[in-house]
């Protein structure tokens, strides 16, 4: 095993499910709509709230305001899934036993870490940084 076997196993565990269940096809179908109710959420909140500074005429600084309080978010969501993921998972004896190093464990579910990190940024972000952009018009 390598380090992309470990990581295609860790996001195989945390995102697949038993298709034949009842349950499974139910998170393949709420999921994505889950995900697009956030991000319109998010964008509709974040449009409110730009129009909002953008009366007072201080848009430029809630848009710094915004990210100091998603930095916040990220450094506390950040930090409790690496103490979850590297520490209480579980599963690290189970895979000590596999003829693997402690580092590529080690850097597998790091790889992990960053990939979920970067992908709730994106789903947080983004609908922020588009609906900055449709309320000051700058053409997105």
């Amino acid at each position: 095993m390598n380090i992309r076997t470990l990581l295609r196993l860790e996001l195989k565990n945390r995102f697949s499910g038993n298709s034949q269940s009842k349950n499974s096809w139910l998170k393949y179908i709420g999921y994505p709509i889950l995900l697009a109710v956030a991000i319109y959420g998010i964008y509709y909140v974040g449009c409110m709230l730009f129009e909002m500074f953008d009366k007072a005429e201080i848009a430029y600084e809630s848009l710094v305001l915004v990210y100091t309080v998603f930095f916040l978010f990220m450094c506390f969501i950040g930090t409790s899934s690496t103490i979850k993921v590297l520490y209480y998972k579980g599963d690290n004896e189970i895979l000590m036993s596999y003829p693997v190093s402690g580092t590529e464990v080690f850097i597998s579910k790091t790889l992990f870490l960053i990939i979920t990190q970067f992908a709730i940024t994106a789903v947080v972000l983004v609908p922020f940084l588009v609906s900055y952009a449709h309320t000051m018009e700058l053409g997105v």
